[in-house]
């Protein structure tokens, strides 16, 4: 059994990315069912994001795939979480 192209395993599905040419370390990709109609491609110029929106029986939504730095999810939240605190 040889190798397969990615697009050729996905069977027709819908494949977006997004990268910069002198950061390929921020490349992000989305992959979406292909029953899902696909209504605008949102890209980042730094190549770091990528947002599609998408519709099936009268839902539309706005999938994201988006390059984040190692450890961020540290500094993205209180450690102790006091609900009167604003």
């Amino acid at each position: 059994m040889g190798h397969l192209h990615l697009e050729e395993s996905l069977g027709g599905h819908h494949i977006f990315a997004n990268f910069k040419t002198d950061n390929k370390s921020r490349t992000v990709a989305i992959i979406i069912h292909m029953r899902w109609s696909i209504h605008h491609v949102y890209r980042d110029p730094t190549g770091s994001l990528i947002g599609v929106v998408a519709s099936r029986n009268g839902i539309e939504i706005l999938l994201v795939s988006a390059y984040l730095p190692a450890k961020l999810d540290l500094f993205g939240y209180p450690e102790i979480w006091e609900e009167d605190k604003n």
